[in-house]
């Protein structure tokens, strides 16, 4: 695995660098300290892991760099490490594409459970996030449909710290065909009709009827639900 970490305070970039390669858990890591930089590194080397900033010290940043970075590495999985997390914040960042959510406030270790919890292709976004989605009109009655009462087992061990077991998408939804758990797992980390296509050899138009059968079984309204409700049970995507 390849991990690019993109910040423009030099000190916080090399200690999450020197933090990552200390536990080894997300191999080699390199870093860059604006978006500019980032997209030539991005065009040079197939990162797998984007661990991103949200404010950095000039353009592109934020919701552009995003889908910047989505364009040259389609997939990779974009992670924000932001100051602010506020519920907003999150949710505009995983509308963007991101597939994670981070605050620089954890500690140490909890930065670690975070970030291997995205290594092993789960997602993780701020409890204060997730209440605040579920609570957003009909995602409180999806997430009451769709979970039952109490944090899954699943998901609060994969909260919980490393090695923890993450549900597989087959198991979490076991109504949906092995087709739907291909195109779902496309769907979260981003990609497109066009490159979910590519990867999986079939029509455009078929993977239109795919993701309009999967988000009917699964009460979703778009990707960013799916996002949310994925993070939620601690299913892994990929």
């Amino acid at each position: 695995m390849h991990t690019l970490i993109v910040d423009d305070h030099l000190l916080f970039s090399a200690g999450l660098s020197l933090l990552l390669q200390a536990t080894g858990s997300l191999g080699a890591v390199d870093c860059a300290e604006s978006g500019e930089q980032a997209l030539q590194q991005a065009a040079k080397r197939p990162y797998d892991l984007v661990l991103l900033d949200w404010h950095l010290g000039r353009e592109p940043s934020g919701v552009a760099l995003i889908e910047q970075l989505q364009q040259v590495l389609p997939h990779a999985r974009v992670v924000m490490v932001s100051g602010e997390s506020s519920p907003d914040l999150v949710r505009r960042a995983i509308d963007a594409g991101a597939v994670g959510f981070v605050p620089k406030e954890s500690s140490p270790e909890a930065m670690i459970k975070a970030l291997d919890i995205v290594a092993r292709g789960g997602i993780f976004l701020p409890e204060a996030a997730l209440a605040a989605h579920a609570a957003r009109g009909p995602q409180a009655t999806l997430f009451s449909r769709t979970i039952p009462p109490g944090e899954p087992a699943a998901a609060a061990a994969a909260r919980s710290g490393c090695g923890a077991t993450l549900t597989e998408i087959s198991a979490a939804f076991p109504d949906l065909t092995t087709r739907h758990v291909q195109v779902l797992g496309h769907i979260v980390r981003g990609l497109s009709n066009k490159e979910i296509a590519r990867d999986l050899g079939i029509a455009e138009g078929t993977v239109k009827q795919h993701t309009n059968a999967i988000f009917k079984e699964l009460s979703l309204q778009n990707r960013t639900e799916a996002v949310y409700l994925l993070a939620k049970m601690g299913v892994r995507f990929s």
